[in-house]
């Protein structure tokens, strides 16, 4: 017994159960901050990406490239989250990293729409223009300040839109369902 009333502690001087708190802290801070510097990098090069250039390709070919390029970043994190030694975590690190690749590539769509055809929306779309929109469509909040105006924005949201279900449920399930695997597999339970 210790003075705080439980068994000895770790070389740190604390209780056992506030040592293995604290171990147990680093891991996910860690990850919050590794989420969050990607999602950094990320947001930086959607900043600097030259979106707006080959204005005369059509931008549903960027669009499917954009999905092509989620769904192989899906598979990756899956696989990474199926090997982790901390599965839990690896997910939450996923779903931060798939949310802001998903959400970003919705914006460049919106921008390279917007280049392409700038009565495409109600405005002109800037890159925050683009990722605002991109969110509320995401969030389905829909404030109707921009709205698609051409048929090939109004399919590109039309898209958006199906898909957001199918991030929200098959993905995230997916995510959190290799997790659980994962954990069991580790004897976590």
């Amino acid at each position: 017994m210790n003075a705080f009333g439980g068994s000895a502690g770790d070389s740190s001087g604390l209780p056992a159960d506030q040592g293995r708190v604290r171990r147990d802290a680093w891991p996910v801070a860690e990850t919050v901050l590794v989420t969050f510097l990607a999602d950094a990098v990320l947001i930086a090069l959607y900043a600097l990406a030259p979106l707006d250039l080959d204005a005369d390709r059509h931008p549903v070919l960027r669009t499917l490239g954009a999905l092509l390029l989620l769904s192989v970043l899906v598979v990756w994190q899956i696989r990474a989250i199926s090997r982790a030694p901390r599965p839990q975590l690896r997910a939450f690190a996923a779903i931060g990293f798939l949310s802001a690749v998903y959400l970003l590539g919705w914006a460049a769509a919106y921008v390279a729409h917007s280049a392409a055809a700038p009565d495409a929306f109600t405005e002109p779309l800037s890159r925050f223009d683009a990722l605002y929109f991109a969110v509320t469509v995401f969030a389905t909040v829909g404030f109707g300040d921009v709205v698609p105006l051409t048929q090939a924005a109004r399919v590109s949201v039309t898209v958006q839109m199906v898909l957001n279900l199918v991030m929200i449920g098959a993905v995230l399930r997916l995510v959190v369902a290799t997790a659980r695997t994962r954990s069991r597999s580790l004897g976590g339970g």
